[in-house]
This record gives C-alpha cells, sequence and structure tokens, in this order.
C-alpha cells in the first residue's frame, strides 16, 4: 500500500473494519518512508491510522535529517 505522502507498507495479509476505521494483520510487516524503516511481526493501525501498534520482534531504522 502507498500513501501520497511518500510512506509504503508492505505485509501479506491485513484486516480492515470500515466501521471503526482500524486495521490489523498478524504477518510481519515493513513500513518505509522519509523516516527509515519500521519492522515488526504483527500490527494494529487504530484511530484511523492516528496510532499505530507494531508486534514484536520489531526494529527501526529512522533517518534524521537537518532542517
Amino acid at each position: 500500500m502507498f500513501h501520497n505522502n511518500g510512506y509504503q507498507m508492505t505485509t501479506e495479509e491485513m484486516r480492515v473494519s470500515l466501521d471503526t476505521n482500524d486495521a490489523w494483520g498478524e504477518k510481519d510487516i515493513l513500513i518505509q518512508g522519509g523516516f527509515g524503516t519500521i519492522k515488526g511481526a504483527g500490527f494494529r493501525f487504530l484511530e484511523s491510522g492516528n496510532k499505530i501498534v507494531i508486534g514484536g520482534p520489531a526494529a527501526a531504522v529512522f533517518t534524521l535529517r537537518d532542517r
């Protein structure tokens, strides 16, 4: 899945609730964008994607930039 702000999310399976705007999956996930990368085993997108919970084991590599 791609987002217009330059984010990409890759996973084998995702379930979405149209009633609550939540999404979740038990498969591995890779999220990448200008901030860096986040990898994990399972995920939950809550509050319309404003809160993201990544299952473990998980790892994050952030790209720091001067403004």
